[in-house]
């Protein structure tokens, strides 16, 4: 692709890597909290961080394959999509709704949730 990139670690096996252990912390702490509702305090940060992780490599990944990230091959195109709508998701999810609820705390909201 773009070997000049400086985001050309998206495409690296140590990243996918990192990548691949968030997604399968993001299940048990999904499991977690399904199983019983008081762990979601516990896990309120590490789903914060997750997120803001989830929202760089997406990002880094429309930074290195630009065009390509939607024009792309269509098996490629229709993941990328996917993980656009999964993070749009979560950040509804886990911001954008906990402001909605409380409009008058702000960010305040965000952050004791």
């Amino acid at each position: 692709w773009n070997e000049d990139s400086p985001y050309r670690f998206v495409e690296m096996g140590w990243f996918q890597c990192i990548a691949a252990f968030c997604i399968i912390g993001n299940l048990i702490m999904v499991i977690l909290e399904l199983n019983d509702a008081s762990t979601t305090k516990m896990t309120f940060w590490p789903n914060q961080v997750l997120m803001i992780f989830y929202i760089f490599e997406l990002v880094s990944r429309i930074l290195y394959f630009r065009h390509r990230f939607l024009c792309g091959p269509l098996t490629s195109v229709a993941w990328n999509i996917l993980d656009v709508c999964v993070v749009c998701a979560g950040i509804t999810d886990q911001w954008i709704m906990s402001l909605i609820a409380n409009p008058s705390a702000g960010l305040q909201t965000i952050i004791k949730a």
